[in-house]
């Protein structure tokens, strides 16, 4: 189980798809204000990217942080980014992992 990402079903506290899950209200007027992140927000976005969600499509959900915030949170909150990290990184596809070797290779035969 990853840091911060819902824990398994137990016999006192059922399942619930992250999706479904509740999420703090949020301010989402324009204006400057100190941070909305919060703990439980945090678990959400990860438990949905766990379960194979885009942060474009969490983003999209009227109840959640922009794009921008969601990634703003990975440098502000240390919290955030422990949790983030590894559920991003475990759910990388395999071409983007392929990419570091993709440009070295175009570049070898741009040389050659």
């Amino acid at each position: 189980m990853l840091p911060g990402v819902s824990s398994p079903p137990s016999l006192d506290r059922p399942w619930i798809p992250p999706r479904q899950q509740a999420v703090p209200q949020m301010d989402h007027t324009g204006g400057a204000k100190a941070s909305q992140y919060r703990r439980e927000i945090g678990k959400v976005i990860c438990a949905r990217i766990d379960a194979g969600e885009t942060i474009r499509s969490i983003a999209a959900d009227p109840a959640m942080p922009s794009y921008a915030t969601i990634f703003r949170w990975t440098k502000v909150s240390p919290e955030f980014a422990a949790m983030y990290g590894p559920v991003r990184r475990l759910h990388l596809g395999p071409c983007m992992l392929m990419r570091p070797m993709f440009s070295l290779s175009v570049a070898a035969v741009a040389r050659w």
